[in-house]
Formats: structure tokens, sequence, C-alpha cells
């Protein structure tokens, strides 16, 4: 893992109750997700040519 940005992956959050967002990352690899629900999320980050990393009970 180097810890570029990565500009163009697509994130997606769920939570166990079915509130989801997904968003791109911008050219700084930075994203935003307004008005999501207070709740622990799983969060999948994916774009091509590299793997996809998710992480689950991510609190919002």
């Amino acid at each position: 893992m180097s810890g570029a940005a990565i500009p163009g992956a697509v994130v997606t959050v769920e939570a166990v109750d079915g509130n989801r967002g997904t968003t791109v990352t911008d050219e700084e690899g930075a994203f935003q997700l307004l008005s999501l629900p207070v709740a622990n999320y799983k969060v999948k980050v994916s774009a091509r040519g590299l793997s996809e990393w998710t992480a689950a009970d991510v609190p919002v």
C-alpha cells in the first residue's frame, strides 16, 4: 500500500438497514457523502486496475 491518492475511484457505503450511498473521488482522491444517517457502514472502494478495498463497521 503506497498511500497515494486514487482519483476517479468509486466509493460505496452501505448500512445494515439498507441505507446506501455512492460517489467518485476527486482529483485529490477525496470524497464526500452527505446526509448519511448515523450508523455503522461497510465501505468499498474500487478503481480500474486495482483490487477492491473493503472496511466493515465504519461509524458515521
